[in-house]
């Protein structure tokens, strides 16, 4: 089928409904999915906002998979647009489209409860305190009235601290010889998925599946990543290790916690006495071992919030190889005698994760994973200190193409910003996209008269003098937020940075609600953003992309610093040095297109409807400055720039307000 057959203006979507609004870019992708599904390529398409992407590889797709009978992955990065995907596109489509389709969410296994779990701990299994007992009665009024037992609908108002207790774990599993088969949430769950010709997941259990050869998703013929910007940084998560000394206590108290007397140890039953009190012995010993190991490192660092990378092997003695071994034996021996599924399965995966601990710390100390990157981070939490050990490939290229581009045919990297001076180089590099078409679309929204930019024409440079850098944002994003009334996002590199800015400007916008990231949760944040008129938050990765306010709320969006990675971090540092041994300039083939990329990103926070108006003030004066600015300027669309406060102030008096005409025009369905 053409696809103007149903996205043109005489096509089978404006035939059905009166207010719709053809997009000639919308076509276009279409058109270009559709051919590369027929050739079996892959497509980089980088669709500016309000192309309407989504339909745009919905359609061919799903007309794909319902006559091919095949199945197609859309992994997203946000939660934002997972809901646009399930609340709006693929209803829509459904209504509209020629063909009968199943879709379905896909959500990793801890995410539902496990009725096993919850009526082990109703029994007596745990010894519960008050705060526990509380909680799971809330968990039980819930579990009477939910049909999918998926944790987000119960943790929509408060969240739930026992649900590690309840939630399924996939080492956990009884499977066909559970009690509790025919009602369980994850096996119905299942049926849906393994029947859906879409399946909607995000990044993270894209790559998790990948990790653990392909046992949470059924097998899939084509993939969309959307969101493809951030596919490096999940899969560099995922294909890397993360242990620390939080996750291993949580281990042995499951086993045996001598200062509740809860745990594994006191649960099993009929065994020997001898058995029972060399699992706690061996328990006692790891623990006191691992205790060792991880004042050793803080010994040597301090307690104080860092991150260090470690370049040599054998950095630190392993002190707890021994014990964990012992311990997953001495767990092996009680699994042999006993005849309780429920109990031998539990042992089994204790030991099973004392196994990995141990494999894990060792690879970490002889740095066996070659092109991995090794460090330690240090972290203050409210009782102790968290030190986690740390390993991640340098490069996830070859690993990507030999586990995914090689074997899948064809994949669609999608974004609104995935292009570098309008190439696709860097993302190719970087995920090892060798052969692969590409299509550049520009947005259809006006930003030459929607938006404003604004760029002081002095400021301190941020590398010299960071105090009198924070001071001088301070003082113009409070000139600026006066002129706005708020309805502003502040966007930050840093916490440090961030909490300063805010404390120096919390007194002095009595008119403005100031809200800071870390205060509440993303959601919380932003449901109180959008409900107060005049208000303004501040915040730092995570707002920079994946979240949509159209409308009034937001019309200013503050870039405070030009989004550069920190060249401590290990990863980066990693990187950089890998780069340079091949002859590369790291400063111009990795730092600057992937701080351009984040910071289009940030740009794109504004502009979310062909209504919206609004200002980006970019405060990093680098960009008029340094020779590498102009790349981040020549990577915006065309808008007015100025360097005057004035200029503000008349654009907001500029900006249209709400008018019968207005309002015509705006409910057009543009899809």
């Amino acid at each position: 089928m053409d696809m103007r057959e149903i996205f043109g203006k005489d096509g089978l979507i404006s035939k059905r409904l009166l207010a719709y609004e053809e997009r000639p870019e919308q076509v276009e992708m279409a058109t270009a999915v559709q051919s590369v599904i027929k050739e079996g390529m892959h497509l980089i398409v980088e669709a500016g906002t309000g192309t309407g992407k989504s339909l745009a590889y919905l359609v061919p797709f799903i007309l794909w998979a319902v006559e091919e009978k095949k199945r197609v992955i859309v992994s997203t990065n946000t939660k934002t647009l997972q809901h646009q995907l399930l609340d709006k596109d693929i209803p829509l489509l459904r209504e509209y489209l020629p063909v009968k389709f199943s879709s379905c969410l896909a959500l990793g296994t801890q995410n539902y409860l496990c009725l096993r779990r919850l009526n082990q701990t109703l029994s007596g299994g745990f010894l519960l305190n008050p705060i526990d007992q509380r909680e799971l009665t809330r968990v039980l009024n819930w579990e009477r009235r939910t049909k999918t037992g998926i944790r987000s609908e119960l943790e929509r108002e408060k969240r739930i601290g026992i649900w590690d207790r309840i939630c399924r774990e996939s080492d956990l599993c009884l499977g066909k010889d559970c009690p509790y088969q025919e009602k369980c949430y994850y096996q119905r769950f299942r049926k849906r998925l393994f029947g859906a010709n879409l399946i909607v997941v995000n990044h993270h259990l894209f790559f998790a599946n990948l990790a653990t050869n392909g046992m949470l998703l059924p097998r899939y013929q084509a993939v969309v990543f959307d969101e493809a910007h951030s596919i490096e940084e999940v899969a560099t998560s995922y294909f890397g290790v993360r242990l620390s000394n939080f996750q291993l206590n949580y281990l042995l108290n499951s086993i045996h916690n001598p200062r509740t007397g809860a745990g594994l140890a006191n649960r099993l039953g009929k065994v020997k006495d001898d058995e029972r009190e060399r699992l706690q012995t061996v328990t006692t010993e790891t623990r006191a071992a691992a205790d060792l190991f991880f004042e050793e490192i803080l010994n040597r660092f301090g307690p104080e919030p860092r991150t260090i990378r470690v370049k040599e092997k054998n950095t630190f003695t392993n002190r707890f190889r021994e014990p964990l071994r012992r311990l997953s034996s001495a767990l092996r021996d009680i699994e042999k005698g006993i005849d309780d599924k429920e109990k031998a399965i539990e042992i089994s995966a204790s030991a099973d994760r004392c196994l990995g601990f141990s494999q894990g710390i060792e690879a970490f100390l002889n740095q066996g994973l070659e092109g991995y990157v090794y460090w330690i981070d240090i972290e203050a939490k409210r009782r102790r200190t968290l030190v986690a050990i740390n390993m991640a490939p340098i490069d996830i290229a070859d690993e990507l193409r030999k586990r995914v581009l090689d074997k899948i045919h064809p994949i669609i990297f999608t974004s609104a910003t995935l292009s570098i001076a309008h190439r696709f180089d860097f993302l190719r590099q970087r995920l090892g996209l060798n052969e692969c078409k590409e299509l550049i679309l520009s947005s259809s929204f006006n930003y030459r008269n929607q938006v404003q930019v604004y760029i002081p024409s002095n400021g301190p440079d941020p590398r010299f003098n960071p105090n009198l850098y924070t001071e001088f944002v301070a003082a113009e994003t409070g000139k600026i937020l006066r002129i706005t009334k708020g309805r502003a996002f502040v966007l930050f590199t840093s916490y440090v940075m961030m909490k300063r800015v805010y404390s120096l400007l919390k007194d002095g916008l009595a008119e403005i609600t100031l809200l800071k990231q870390g205060d509440a949760s993303r959601e919380e944040l932003l449901a109180k953003f959008k409900e107060e008129v005049n208000s303004t938050l501040f915040g730092v990765a995570t707002f920079w992309q994946g979240v949509d306010v159209p409308g009034e709320a937001l019309q200013c969006v503050i870039l405070t610093k030009l989004p550069f990675d920190l060249p401590n971090d290990p990863v980066t540092e990693a990187r950089i040095e890998s780069l340079r041994e091949k002859g590369a300039n790291p400063f111009l083939d990795y730092q600057l297109p992937q701080a351009i990329m984040t910071f289009k990103q940030g740009f794109g926070r504004l502009i979310r409807n062909r209504d919206d108006y609004g200002l980006v003030a970019i405060l990093d004066t680098r960009v008029r400055r340094k020779s590498y600015g102009s790349k981040f300027l020549g990577s915006l669309p065309r808008c007015r720039i100025t360097n005057r406060l004035d200029d503000i102030r008349e654009f907001f008096q500029s900006i249209p307000r709400s008018s019968e005409s207005d309002l015509t025009e705006a409910s057009k369905t543009r899809f």
